[in-house]
């Protein structure tokens, strides 16, 4: 198991770092893995009347983190999330409100009604640096698919995550990157942004839950 004992981060990290490698058990006979937080984000472009079609990730039960490329340009009402009720049926979401981080290139969509048939996943609260050591991970590419990579931090300014050439296509942009841990299951630790990277998403974890909290008073007391 990887000790964070040198490192500074938060005890948070350093619990989690302990269950890093202890990965899920395999499916068992090849059964389909269901990712219940994955879902897919389409939008429309009126400029280039084109659609685009990414991944997405269910944080809360009516809110999806996604890639700032995936709903850039588009026509909010144009723009909807698809989830998956099992392999045969699926929902559509209107998507209400985007809520953009231009910096970090991450887009946090709310949606205009809650997601009832999916978990949302777990972010991680501090981001993994160099000195943490390589970490095994898992990039979410479809509700049922997953491709296994050796991961490592990069650096503290830009928080993201190295592997080797692989090629995404284009529509699992925004797609997760898991590590899987037996006490806390799926952490989400970034979002694919090319082949080469996940931009991590533990720099906007805090903003996140205060957005999300602060929409949730709006809902009790109108006036706030």
């Amino acid at each position: 198991m990887i000790s964070f004992v040198k490192s500074s981060v938060s005890m948070l990290l350093f619990v989690f770092s302990a269950f890093s490698y202890a990965e899920s058990p395999p499916p068992i006979n090849g059964t389909e893995i269901n990712y219940r937080y994955n879902v897919n984000v389409e939008s429309y472009n009126p400029n280039t009347l084109t659609t685009t079609s990414c991944q997405g990730t269910l944080v809360s039960p009516s809110w999806v983190l996604t890639g700032l490329k995936c709903i850039k340009n588009a026509n909010l009402s144009e723009t909807h999330v698809v989830s998956i009720h099992d392999h045969e049926s699926l929902a559509i979401h209107q998507v209400k409100k985007v809520y953009k981080f231009k910096k970090k290139k991450f887009a946090l969509l709310q949606l205009d009604q809650t997601i009832t048939t999916s978990s949302a996943i777990t972010l991680l609260r501090e981001p993994l640096l160099p000195r943490h050591g390589r970490f095994a991970a898992e990039v979410v590419q479809g509700l049922g698919y997953s491709t296994a990579f050796s991961i490592k931090g990069k650096n503290k300014k830009t928080a993201r995550h190295n592997t080797r050439p692989v090629e995404f296509e284009k529509n699992f942009k925004g797609g997760a990157w898991i590590l899987k841990t037996h006490n806390l299951g799926d952490v989400q630790i970034g979002l694919t942004h090319n082949r080469y990277q996940s931009i991590q998403t533990a720099s906007i974890a805090k903003k996140i839950d205060r957005i999300i909290s602060q929409n949730c008073k709006r809902l009790i007391n109108p006036a706030f």
